[in-house]
This record gives C-alpha cells, sequence and structure tokens, in this order.
C-alpha cells in the first residue's frame, strides 16, 4: 500500500511539475510591470544602449509573464511592450508618431514576441501531453504488474 501511495504521489509531482498551474494575475503583473521597470531602467542609458537592446529586453517579461499566465497575458505584455518601445526608445522620443524604419522595428516587436510566446506554449502543450502519456503508460505498467501478481 505505501508503494502505490509513494508511486501516485510521485506520478502528481512530476504531472504538475511539467504542466503547472496558470497564474494570469502574477502574469499579467509580470508582464506588464516588468516592461515599466525595465523600460524605466532602459530610459535613463538609452543613448548608450544600441538600437535593438531594448526590443529585447521588453520582451523579456512578456515571455515570462506568458509562461505564467498563458497567451492572453502575453497578448496584453506584447501590447505595452509595443507601445512602450514605440513611445520611449523610437525617435521622436515621447511620441507615438512612428517615422521610416520605426515601423519596422514595431513590426518586428510584436511578431518576434509572438512567436516567441507562440512557442513556449506551444511546448508547454506538448510537454503536458508528453507527461499525460507517460502518466498512462506507468498506469499500464502497474496494471499489468498487478494482474500479474493474481
Amino acid at each position: 500500500m505505501t508503494s502505490t501511495r509513494f508511486w501516485m504521489a510521485s506520478i502528481d509531482h512530476q504531472f504538475g511539475l511539467l504542466i503547472g498551474r496558470r497564474r494570469p494575475i502574477l502574469g499579467l503583473l509580470v508582464a506588464v510591470g516588468g516592461v515599466i521597470l525595465a523600460t524605466a531602467l532602459l530610459l535613463p542609458v538609452r543613448s548608450q544602449v544600441p538600437p535593438g537592446t531594448p526590443a529585447l529586453v521588453l520582451l523579456v517579461p512578456v515571455v515570462i509573464g506568458a509562461m505564467l499566465g498563458g497567451l492572453h497575458i502575453a497578448l496584453v505584455g506584447v501590447a505595452v511592450g509595443t507601445l512602450q518601445y514605440a513611445y520611449f526608445f523610437e525617435p521622436p522620443y515621447r511620441s507615438f508618431a512612428l517615422t521610416g524604419y520605426g515601423w519596422v522595428d514595431a513590426g518586428s516587436y510584436i511578431v518576434v514576441g509572438m512567436l516567441v510566446v507562440w512557442v513556449m506554449v506551444h511546448t508547454r502543450r506538448l510537454q503536458a501531453e508528453a507527461a499525460r502519456l507517460e502518466m498512462l503508460d506507468q498506469i499500464e505498467n502497474f496494471k499489468s504488474v498487478l494482474l500479474r501478481a493474481v
């Protein structure tokens, strides 16, 4: 009986670690708050930072927020990140009037952000499916051991 409990606890623990639990409020706080914090930290050194760096830095909290909260949180994070990037890091600064390559930069941020988040969400789904299949395989093995013992 103890080995059965240990086996079930082990499966539950492994399955829970792979799938995780969605935490949309925490994900939203991390995505939006992280983008705002990163913007605040990058603004004083904007002139010394290479042009593409702010976009990459602003993607990090979006991806972490998406891992915590899911795809909808990622969409919000990418929207906030795009607005922050366009307003603070694309000339003319403190304006949404994007000129020339500003549209390309903002569009690239959106495309890259959504691709990264899509890959992350797809990977998470595959991990969940692999964990489910592993659990079913272990249940089948356990059933066959029980049947042989009878």
